[in-house]
């Protein structure tokens, strides 16, 4: 249930329900913090002053026109399950809205619609894993990269570096389809590459709706230390 307090939205999960124990039964209800900062527990809150009852929700609007109405005193609600954080931020996962921490927000996830959005496939991912299909590129990288974020064999990456000639060939996985990427390297003892060796267009429509292709270059040059790096553009 989602409660509009004048500044965002509050969850606020009404559990109902009962648990046999012992031949008995005990109801699970939620609580919320009243005007005071006390726990109060129930099912319709109503909110005269902002400390003698409970702050929280109505049933119905002024005037009777239905729905749900915020009012004073109305503070949040307790977290049903402190203990789950994917992430470890310190936020419950209930309170929020990028339970993994990779980047993309829960709702967006559960659609793939930032994927639709840039890709035009809608590929929803494990909103509760930063990296879904366990690749070791994270659902974030995939998304920039344009790959599947759901097959561990759909990735950006560096494949394979081969002398060749006086130079070395550099292959990497990617998409085909015109994607665009840039060719770096770096020379002597290792530093992250960085100097632009040259563009590479893969043509290659690539298979299915991920274009997936294979990118190749060749180095002319004849370097005993050198360093690659790809990079889409």
């Amino acid at each position: 249930m989602k409660i509009w307090n004048g500044l965002s939205w509050i969850l606020a999960a009404l559990v109902g329900g009962a648990i046999p124990v012992a031949a008995q039964t005990e109801q699970l209800e939620a609580t919320v913090l009243d005007g005071a900062g006390s726990r109060a527990a129930g099912g319709d809150y109503q909110l005269v002053t902002a400390t003698a009852q409970p702050g929280g929700i109505r049933t119905s609007g002024a005037g009777g026109t239905g729905g749900l109405r915020h009012h004073a005193g109305f503070l949040g609600a307790f977290a049903l399950r402190t203990d789950l954080d994917h992430d470890g931020n310190g936020l419950p996962d209930e309170w929020d809205d990028d339970n993994d921490g990779d980047g993309l927000g829960d709702g967006a996830e559960i659609a793939g619609s930032d994927f639709a959005a840039a890709w035009g496939v809608a590929a929803p991912t494990d909103l509760n894993a930063p990296d879904s299909d366990g690749d070791g590129a994270g659902d974030d990288h995939e998304l920039q990269a344009g790959t599947d974020p759901n097959d561990p064999d759909s990735l950006f990456t560096i494949t394979d570096v081969q002398r060749e000639g006086p130079g070395a060939r550099v292959t990497w996985k990617g998409r085909g389809d015109g994607t665009g990427y840039r060719v770096l390297g770096h020379d002597g003892a290792y530093a992250p590459p960085a100097d632009e060796l040259d563009v590479v267009v893969v043509a290659d429509p690539g298979l299915g709706v991920w274009h997936a292709a294979e990118g190749t270059w060749l180095d002319p040059d004849e370097t005993a230390g050198r360093h690659y790096g790809v990079e889409k553009q």
